[in-house]
């Protein structure tokens, strides 16, 4: 991605989700150092603390608590996304908003078009319409890839994402719609295009999963399968 796109999307997520008093800091990873933010948040109160490229989703990295003085938004511009891992987590707790960032890919302008908002805001409520509304028990998912997955998850536990400041943090994306399954069994497959903003995760080829109890008890596919296997195993 160029300057000219990063930034576009950089200005997208500003608008959308900070405020004029803010005090943000600005953790980036550093293959994105030369992140337009000086441009972007030139009217703001921020700090930039960068850090080296993570290797893996959710890795920790350094960050001193006396970065987190004061701050009210801790927005994260890296190759992986990082908002899982303990620092991101300290600033969740201690009620600093985050603005996630899971790997920002080519695909992202086109994703955070706010000509999309009203579609997505759409779609997140037909899905929960053909739902039935906040409802908790299970539920079957079935694709035309072969997933056929049966999922149990908890009453009060869907969000929708359609670009609003809401809640402890955004990772970024529009129409978003998530739950946290407490239980999980049957098949999930993996298919080549799934993941793109996470280059650590592209999928090459299709990896049929075996779930059982919430624990994944079969893998098939070709190398990429037996990759992902060996992890697993490691």
């Amino acid at each position: 991605m160029d300057a000219k796109q990063l930034r576009k999307v950089l200005e997208v997520q500003r608008d959308l989700y900070l405020r004029s008093d803010d005090k943000i800091l600005v953790v980036v990873t550093e293959g994105f150092k030369n992140a337009p933010v000086m441009r972007v948040l030139q009217d703001y109160d921020y700090h930039v603390r960068i850090i080296p490229d993570v290797q893996y989703p959710g890795q920790n990295y350094e960050l001193d608590d006396s970065f987190l003085d004061g701050v009210t938004v801790g927005w994260l511009i890296s190759n992986v996304s990082i908002s899982h891992s303990a620092p991101s987590q300290k600033m969740v707790e201690k009620g600093i908003f985050l603005v996630s960032n899971p790997g920002i890919t080519d695909d992202w302008p086109a994703v955070l078009d706010p000509a999309n908002a009203t579609i997505c805001q759409k779609n997140a409520d037909n899905i929960m319409n053909i739902i039935g509304g906040d409802v908790g028990g299970e539920i079957h998912v079935i694709a035309n890839d072969g997933t056929d997955l049966h999922l149990k998850v908890p009453k009060g536990n869907w969000e929708k994402e359609i670009g609003e400041r809401k809640g402890r943090g955004t990772n970024g994306l529009y129409g978003e719609f998530a739950t946290s399954p407490y239980n999980a069994n049957g098949i999930y497959v993996l298919c080549p295009g799934d993941f793109l903003t996470n280059p650590l995760n592209r999928i090459n080829e299709k990896i049929r999963l075996t779930i059982h109890e919430n624990r994944i008890v079969g893998i098939q596919g070709e190398m990429q399968a037996e990759t992902f296997k060996r992890l697993l195993e490691d």
